[in-house]
């Protein structure tokens, strides 16, 4: 809000005037943020009604591959959509308990329009198999 603030040039969300609304999704695998304003509020033009939730982050999590009592490797919900998103794995790294991190995927070259190197964050959290 304090970005989207800076970005208008003026105070359109006056921060006490929100809650601040998180919840993660077991079925879904994610994290969802969420703000409500504390009463009936106008932004922009746009009329927000008291407690009426404005999703503001969507945090998927993946788990990663692991040969942890298993004779062979199996592919991890992560490995998965890096093949299907046709983006490579250049780094990784994880707390000591090994269950949360952070990584960083790029774009094969045959998928940018320029010759840039395209970089994508994402965070993970290791779950069983």
């Amino acid at each position: 809000m304090l970005h989207a603030n800076r970005l208008l040039g003026y105070e359109a969300f006056v921060l006490s005037d929100w809650n601040v609304i998180g919840e993660y999704d077991e079925r879904g695998g994610r994290h969802r943020a969420f703000v409500a304003p504390k009463q009936d509020l106008e932004v922009e033009g746009v009329a927000i009604r008291s407690g009426e939730r404005v999703r503001i982050e969507e945090s998927y999590k993946y788990d990663f591959s692991s040969t942890a009592g298993r004779s062979i490797e199996v592919p991890s919900q992560a490995n998965k959509l890096w093949q299907a998103s046709g983006v490579l794995e250049a780094a990784s790294w994880a707390n000591q308990a090994d269950d949360y991190g952070k990584g960083l995927t790029y774009l094969t070259s045959y998928q940018c329009t320029k010759s840039v190197l395209t970089l994508l964050c994402f965070d993970r959290i290791v779950s069983p198999y």
